[in-house]
């Protein structure tokens, strides 16, 4: 019994031990399924060719992958611009309602319109803009004559695909000559002519490097002033503008040996232009900063004097006008919508 009773006090004393419960099985990690990435497609259009070139211009690091794109007579660029044309209007072909819209653009774009006309001398000149021509075309008659119409210029004639254009026309005081200046591919390039209006044949006078030109006829008739820049080539293309000079030409004579009136400025970041006042009296020199700034001088044509300055190192625009002997000077300083300012050349300086 005392066995009994002390197997009895042990089972008492230790409780039996709980179950233990079966553990879930940990899920096995599957592999990922493999996400194809997109290949980001090719650009549909013709690729351009990059080229590493890096100058230092002005202190300034700038980088010209593109100046193979400059040379547009060479095989490469041709073969470029083709398939890059050849694309886009591939493209514009397809998109649903261009044919409404090109109708509605050439509505806007191609009608019958006459400009106003200027008088010069015995002669009337204006243009006439035709709804089934590309470029406007320029007329000239006789005043109180026989007042028949004659084309003068016809830009749409000079070549088959419509590669040159007239940039500008500026007759002289009498009536009797145009300058004109021609432009290929729409380019700022130009090459600038004379023209007899009587004959309506063209001079002997061919003037080159006449990019952004106009002529400012002498009231004689016998020549003009204009602005020249050197061809393409003989100087870095970004250097350019601070080359232009301010030239005279006179009819018949040599563009090669025009004198200069005005130098060069050599700042790249300058462009020179220029003119004569109506009666020959005065000379205006213009030298734009960009096109936030500009500076004015003048002198006296008649006596070949010195240039003075009008207006230099404001931080705004001017442009100088010449009527009888005053200077009217338009400009946006301390005006935004600009103010004009008459000025006699003999006290030029601007009062306080």
């Amino acid at each position: 019994m005392r066995k009994l009773a002390c197997l009895a006090l042990v089972a008492c004393g230790h409780p039996a031990p709980a179950p233990v419960m079966p553990q879930p099985a940990l899920p096995v990690a599957k592999p990922a399924p493999e996400v194809a990435v997109p290949q980001v497609p090719k650009h549909p259009w013709p690729a351009t060719r990059t080229d590493d070139i890096v100058e230092q211009l002005q202190g300034k690091t700038v980088k010209d992958p593109y100046r193979w794109l400059e040379d547009e007579n060479s095989p490469e660029v041709q073969a470029w611009m083709t398939a890059q044309d050849t694309f886009a209007r591939g493209l514009l072909a397809s998109y649903p309602g261009r044919d409404e819209i090109a109708k509605r653009v050439a509505q806007l774009f191609y009608y019958d319109a006459v400009g106003a006309p200027i008088h010069h001398g015995e002669r009337e000149f204006y243009t006439r803009k035709f709804a089934s021509k590309e470029k406007t075309v320029v007329y000239t008659k006789d005043r109180g004559r026989d007042e028949i119409e004659h084309v003068l210029f016809d830009p749409n004639t000079w070549s088959e695909d419509g590669s040159k254009g007239l940039h500008g026309w500026w007759p002289s005081w009498d009536g009797k000559h145009v300058a004109y200046a021609v432009s290929e591919h729409n380019s700022d390039e130009t090459v600038m002519h004379v023209i007899d209006v009587a004959t309506g044949k063209d001079l002997s006078d061919v003037i080159e490097g006449t990019k952004y030109a106009a002529a400012s006829w002498t009231p004689d008739g016998h020549g003009f002033y204009y602005t020249w820049v050197p061809p393409v080539g003989a100087v870095p293309i970004a250097d350019r503008p601070g080359y232009a000079e301010l030239r005279f030409h006179k009819l018949g004579s040599d563009p090669a040996k025009d004198p200069v009136v005005h130098e060069a400025t050599k700042n790249p970041e300058t462009f020179l232009g220029g003119g004569v006042s109506r009666d020959g009296h005065w000379l205006i020199a213009s030298i734009q900063h960009g096109w936030s700034s500009s500076d004015l001088y003048f002198r006296d044509a008649r006596k070949q004097g010195p240039w003075q300055v009008l207006v230099e190192g404001v931080p705004a625009n001017f442009d100088a006008t010449v009527w009888r002997d005053h200077f009217y000077v338009t400009t946006n300083d301390g005006a935004a919508r600009y103010r004009v300012f008459k000025v006699d050349p003999k006290k030029p300086d601007r009062a306080a």
